[in-house]
């Protein structure tokens, strides 16, 4: 015979399936609701003495007000309201017995031994597993304030971003050409597109020109460009504004801005609570992959490689034949 968490998993397959129990069984609550009417012992209002008591006996199984009681406070807390009626637990007992005498004929039925039954078993099982790793492993308690603090400097660039400028660039020879450019320019107040047409008809620098004169964002101390053009493209008060002629290294650039972003400073108390469940989650991924790994090698795991070549996968979906029309 199956064991007896074997009889309740596979009871409450067929039963869920069936649609006959599951009594308000419209989410999944968290263990916060279960400890607030669950005790140590499973309950918080019933005494201990009284939770072996037979409320129901289906066969050889015998249903206990420790039972019940669990079973009702796996609920969410607004449908728990309903079973205050003697009413209401008969009820939600003929659930528990019609899921009990589902899961005994399952088991007579020899579906203990079915394979996608084992199958799901045992995903169920590794499920649970994982969930009791990952309370067991690593605790919220366990991320410090350094820890914490610690995250926060190393990764500044997240937290602490300075003003950044875009701008878009025509880069010629001569001055006097620069002057043209720029003239032209002024013709066409905040207008990127004539400003594109400028880089493509007189610009001279090939990396800018292909992005249509696009220098991206960057900020005041990048070393990137001259010094001299950052200067000029911070310089710029508005949005669409020009500056030039300004002299670099490979001629007159003339200058467009075309972005701007403030600078960003998020306070490490602001990004505290954050930054604790990012490096929780993450040291609890480790710990698992840690445990698990550590299991690996406890099992001795060998892979048969030349075995595992045989293993051919369907690669195209099967369809169902296409219906064949009548003429």
């Amino acid at each position: 015979m199956m064991t007896q968490i074997g009889v309740k998993f596979f009871g409450l397959l067929l039963l869920c399936l069936a649609l006959v129990g599951c009594p308000g069984r419209d989410r999944t609550i968290s263990k916060e609701e279960k400890q607030e009417v669950m005790g140590k012992a499973g309950s918080a209002n019933v005494a201990e003495g009284d939770r072996g008591k037979v409320v129901a006996t289906v066969g050889s199984r015998k249903i206990t007000v420790g039972d019940v009681t669990d079973e009702i406070n796996q609920q969410n807390p607004y449908i728990r309201m309903r079973y205050s009626s003697l009413e209401q637990k008969k009820k939600f007992v003929g659930n528990m017995i019609q899921f009990e005498v589902l899961a005994q004929e399952a088991v007579r039925k020899k579906l203990d031994r079915d394979p996608e039954v084992l199958r799901n078993f045992k995903k169920a099982m590794v499920n649970t597993l994982l969930t009791q790793l990952r309370e067991e492993l690593v605790k919220m308690e366990d991320i410090t304030d350094q820890d914490i603090k610690a995250y926060y400097d190393g990764n500044a660039a997240i937290y602490k971003q300075a003003e950044m400028v875009r701008a878009s660039m025509v880069l010629v020879a001569e001055r006097k050409e620069a002057d043209e450019v720029l003239s032209r320019a002024r013709a066409k107040p905040e207008d990127a597109g004539a400003f594109a047409e400028l880089v493509q008809a007189r610009s001279v620098d090939q990396a800018s020109r292909a992005k249509a004169g696009d220098l991206d964002f960057f900020t005041s101390d990048a070393d990137k460009y001259p010094k001299p053009l950052v200067e000029a493209a911070f310089g710029i008060d508005k949005m669409w504004g020009l500056a030039g002629p300004i002299k670099i290294d490979k001629g007159w650039a003339v200058l467009m801005k075309t972005g701007h972003r403030q600078a960003v400073v998020r306070p490490l108390e602001r990004e505290k609570e954050q930054i604790k469940n990012r490096l929780y989650n993450e040291r609890r991924s480790s710990a698992i992959l840690d445990f698990v790994t550590s299991l690996e090698k406890k099992a001795n795991v060998q892979i048969n490689e030349a075995n595992l070549s045989q293993v051919k996968p369907t690669m195209t979906p099967t369809r169902p034949p296409a219906p064949q029309h009548k003429h």
